[in-house]
């Protein structure tokens, strides 16, 4: 069974439209694949659901809370540990926030990392780990 980290950009996709993400989240929730949620992701993809959907945030919780019971979690990484990632791999990614998740992929040792971020489809980074989008995820469970 794939074990995947999923990003924010996956989750907020996939509550507030259809298409793959949806789908994934289903599928997550559904116990179709191992998905993982970071602490960080999760502050991240609250933050932008109070900024960007305030309106409707809502009927979010449910579905939301459903993929995070489903889910596993990783704790936030440590400062440190970000550091010595970096010391270690160098500037492999450019946005700190990506850098916290890249290192938290590793550090949980998935599989890959389930986004539509540009910035992880690099060839750095993807000397490290597979980076896929919704639709590759997709196809990969073959759903």
């Amino acid at each position: 069974m794939y074990r995947w980290l999923l990003d924010s950009n996956i989750i907020i996709s996939g509550l507030f439209w259809s298409g793959n993400e949806s789908k994934l989240l289903e599928l997550a929730i559904a116990n179709k694949f191992e998905a993982v949620v970071c602490e960080f992701v999760l502050q991240e993809t609250k933050s932008i659901i109070d900024k960007k959907f305030f309106e409707i945030k809502e009927k979010v919780p449910p579905v939301l809370n459903m993929l995070v019971d489903s889910a596993e979690k990783y704790p936030f990484l440590e400062e440190k540990e970000v550091i010595e990632f970096k010391n270690e791999h160098g500037e492999v990614i450019g946005d700190k926030g990506d850098l916290v998740i890249l290192a938290t992929a590793l550090e949980a040792e998935v599989d890959g990392i389930v986004t539509g971020d540009k910035h992880f489809y690099n060839t750095k980074v993807k000397e490290l780990i597979e980076v896929i989008d919704a639709g590759q995820a997709l196809e990969k469970i073959n759903y």
